[in-house]
C-alpha cells in the first residue's frame, strides 16, 4: 500500500500479491512529499517512510518494533 498526498488528503494506493521489483519500484518513487510512505504486509508490517536519500524502515512484530535509519552517505 502506497500514500500519494494531494494537498492535505491522501490517497492510498493498494498492490495486492506484488513482486518485490514492484515494491522497489514504489520505494524509488518516494520523494519525501507527495510521495512519503508504503506499507508492505508480509509475515510482518513494514513501514517505509521518507524519499530521496533519507529512509526510515519500522518493523513490527507481536514481539518487537524495530525502526532502520538512514544516512545519507549510504546510497545502497
Amino acid at each position: 500500500m502506497k500514500e500519494q498526498l494531494k494537498g492535505a488528503v491522501a490517497d492510498k494506493i493498494v498492490h495486492s500479491h506484488t513482486s518485490l521489483e514492484k515494491c522497489l519500484e514504489v520505494i524509488r518513487q518516494m520523494d519525501g512529499f507527495a510521495r512519503s510512505q508504503i506499507t508492505i504486509q508480509h509475515i510482518d508490517n513494514i513501514m517505509i517512510g521518507g524519499g530521496r536519500h533519507e529512509f526510515i524502515v519500522t518493523v513490527e512484530t507481536r514481539n518487537a518494533i524495530h525502526n532502520l535509519l538512514s544516512s545519507p552517505e549510504e546510497e545502497d
